[in-house]
């Protein structure tokens, strides 16, 4: 894991070994932790993360996996409740299956099957090391450009996505301009391969198809590819 103190230095780096470059939100990152309780994420985020841990062992050709510290810092304050939350609920799903097994038993002709208990098997704690270690690969980008933190109080003043009227967002817009700014001086210095923004927060960034304004323009401009989750992404990349 590199920790680049500024754009300029996490361009230098990248151009020296150009490639793919992923820029990560912490929801889908956070979706890892939380797939088997996430609607359309179950298998997405899951074989997604295994997907891109195994590119990034690749060695030669493997893509940048880059996150700036607001993402960060994000995941690891939402990671153990998010845990905590799946643990629970599936010792309540385990607690409902048995209850409703117990009742198929004299109602229905055939045996039903046994219960599995993904709690006590440690389903939680296995997508957290998953989830951990995919995080573990990525380089990190201090949000603290001048230039870039001045867009983004103009981007929540002007509610403009991320932001929204009412939803301000200030780390959400301050980290999508650092990312705006970094694929805008890997175009510039040459990068032609693909750069792809992840995230699964659609109310915020709209869905690929309708990116919300002004964000379609500026990802079309700078040829971002915008997803909605890590096996998408990982396809891309």
């Amino acid at each position: 894991m590199r920790n680049w103190a500024d754009l300029a230095s996490a361009t230098q780096d990248i151009l020296a070994r150009p490639g793919s470059v992923l820029l990560a939100d912490a929801c889908s990152l956070l979706d890892v932790r939380r797939a088997p309780v996430r609607s359309k994420m179950q298998e997405v985020a899951v074989s997604g993360a295994k997907s891109l841990l195994a590119k990034a062992a690749s060695g030669v050709g493997a893509p940048w996996l880059i996150a700036v510290d607001l993402v960060i810092a994000e995941y690891e304050r939402h990671a153990q409740a998010t845990t905590d939350e799946l643990e629970r609920t599936l010792k309540q799903a385990t607690a409902h299956l048995t209850a409703a097994r117990e009742s198929a038993q004299h109602v229905l002709p055939a045996p039903t099957a046994p219960v599995v208990d993904f709690r006590a098997l440690g389903l939680h704690t296995a997508l957290e090391t998953l989830a951990n270690g995919l995080v573990n690969q990525f380089d990190v980008l201090s949000a603290d450009d001048p230039a870039c933190l001045s867009r983004a109080y103009r981007r929540t003043v002007k509610s403009e996505a991320p932001a929204s009227p009412g939803k301000p967002e200030r780390a959400d817009c301050a980290i999508i301009e650092h990312y705006l700014a970094l694929s805008e001086m890997l175009r510039t210095g040459g990068l032609t391969h693909p750069i792809v923004f992840v995230s699964s927060n659609t109310a915020d960034y709209g869905s690929p198809k309708k990116v919300r304004a002004p964000l379609d323009t500026q990802f079309a401009h700078l040829g971002i590819t915008f997803v909605t989750d890590l096996a998408w992404a990982s396809s891309v990349l």
